[in-house]
């Protein structure tokens, strides 16, 4: 039985529909620990989330782990109790998660406890991947040829989107649509793709339902979302880094910018600029 969340790193429900999570881990299940935990803790999230069960159940229902959960940010030494709720099996067993309703920060190391009033524990601890800034400008020439660069960047991120909301007309409702970012290239402390506007805001036009002649568009704004895993996720498929239990516990750093774009620009590309007004918002 393994923790599931369709698409966790998805960033539009377009992507997230119908299909498992390509990045989860396999966790076993078995072995003499009393406590089995899977999840990550996510810094675009305001609710951490870490599925818990005992590896043998309490006899009787369903009910929470009997066990306090605790959630430490360990280079302030805070504690974050964590609460339990239920969280359904893709089985169709019944299962429990425990929340704290706290932000992460990028670069920050934690710890998620478990203590059971018998003496049973189980700890397991992770570091967010840095922060790093995004940058973007047009390169010379037509003018349609965008550069977006994350810095400082050891490495590619694990996934990267272009988010682009647009209407049919001024007035009509904002259109979200996400893209996958191209392959970008690692160098100088920077991860940096091109993105080729015309082709990508006629994917978007498509996207959209917005005819490609159709000269009533309106463009609200864009951005660029990038996700880097924390090194939990390069585990063997079958390693657990939980002490005194059994499971899988990391981190992702998820970061979120917008990009503006010259009003000339965009009417190169057939868009009225409305950047702002409806509202540039972050992907999923």
């Amino acid at each position: 039985m393994r923790f599931s969340v369709c698409c966790a790193l998805a960033l539009a429900a377009a992507l997230a529909a119908g299909c498992a999570d390509p990045l989860e881990p396999a966790t076993p299940r078995t072995g003499e620990g009393v406590f089995y935990l899977h999840g990550y803790l996510d810094t675009a999230a305001d609710t951490q989330r870490i599925r818990l069960e005992r590896v043998q159940p309490l006899p009787g229902p369903a009910a929470p782990p009997e066990a306090a959960a605790t959630l430490i940010e360990l280079d302030s030494g805070r504690r974050f109790p964590m609460t339990f709720a239920p969280e359904p099996l893709a089985d169709g067993g019944a299962g429990y998660a425990a929340l704290a309703a706290v932000r992460v920060a990028p670069g920050g190391a934690y710890a998620v406890e478990v203590q059971a009033a018998e003496g049973a524990a189980a700890r397991a601890a992770t570091t967010a991947p840095p922060p790093a800034a995004l940058t973007a400008a047009l390169l010379p020439g037509d003018g349609y040829l965008l550069e977006a660069a994350w810095s400082p960047a050891l490495r590619p991120p694990d996934r990267a989107v272009l988010w682009y909301v647009v209407g049919a007309r001024p007035g009509a409702p904002a259109q979200r649509v996400v893209l996958e970012a191209p392959p970008g290239a690692l160098g100088a402390g920077r991860w940096t793709v091109l993105v080729a506007l015309r082709a990508d805001l006629m994917r978007v036009r498509a996207g959209a339902g917005i005819p490609a002649a159709d000269t009533a568009a309106v463009f609200y704004g864009m951005g660029m979302e990038a996700a880097w895993l924390s090194d939990e996720w390069r585990l063997p498929p079958d390693a657990s880094n939980v002490a005194g239990g059994y499971g899988f516990f990391g981190s992702v750093t998820r970061l979120r910018a917008p990009i503006a774009l010259p009003p000339a620009t965009l009417a190169g590309l057939g868009f009225a600029d409305r950047q702002g007004a409806g509202g540039n918002f972050p992907a999923p």
